[in-house]
């Protein structure tokens, strides 16, 4: 099976988009491994479960280590820190991307799931640090953050102190990294989701083309 790039890229943003709008709030039971499923189910369909039919053929790569001597990655290693947050780090270990699409060797898109009741800066901040670290192969990166609430999405004052926090994400990975919005030199998009107790949703994302995050759909 021959894969072209721009067309696999074009299908997982399309199954982003059914994502972002058809899961639902189920409350406590739901887990970013429900993500996981969902997103597999939809693109092996989509190829007709055509990537696991031969050695060749086998694109789709859970889990993805950065860093596997018995399979020969040799990307990055980070390490926690305080117990606290991530960074780069020779004395580390291997960060495990959620998907990625490719020659396991050399994959092209990473992809980063998140879901939690309430926001968690750090998690958030390590998932864009793993797709943005310059080191890793990816031409294309994608996080999908569902942020799920309680009760209703939070209002005025509630969503500027939301804002403030996605912009400390932002600001933290890139001091991390050591990375500027002018010098990153791949392809992203980042989308925070929240989705209230009655299935209200509203979103906010960044890509190459913005400063900072920006609500609306992206797709």
């Amino acid at each position: 099976m021959v894969l072209n790039e721009l067309e696999i890229k074009k299908v997982v943003e399309k199954i982003f988009k059914y994502m972002l709008l058809e899961i639902n709030n189920f409350g406590q039971q739901i887990n970013e491994r429900y993500l996981h499923h969902y997103f597999s189910n939809r693109i092996q369909t989509e190829y007709k479960n055509q990537f696991l039919k031969n050695q060749e053929s086998i694109f789709l790569h859970p889990e993805w280590p950065t860093y596997k001597k018995s399979t020969g990655l040799s990307f990055s290693k980070y390490q926690k820190i305080d117990k606290k947050y991530y960074l780069k780090s020779d004395n580390g270990s291997s960060g495990f991307i959620d998907f990625c699409i490719g020659n396991y060797n050399n994959p092209f898109i990473g992809i980063e799931f998140f879901s939690k009741f309430g926001m968690d800066k750090e998690e958030i901040a390590f998932d864009f640090l793993k797709l943005l670290d310059q080191d890793n192969p990816f031409k294309y990166i994608y996080s999908l953050s569902f942020i799920f609430r309680k009760d209703k999405l939070n209002k005025s004052g509630r969503k500027k102190i939301f804002l403030d926090k996605l912009m400390e994400v932002q600001d933290l990975t890139y001091k991390r990294l050591g990375l500027s919005y002018e010098n990153i030199k791949r392809v992203f998009l980042f989308v925070i989701i929240e989705i209230s107790k009655d299935n209200s949703r509203r979103f906010f994302y960044i890509n190459n083309s913005l400063i900072t995050f920006k609500e609306g759909l992206p797709l």
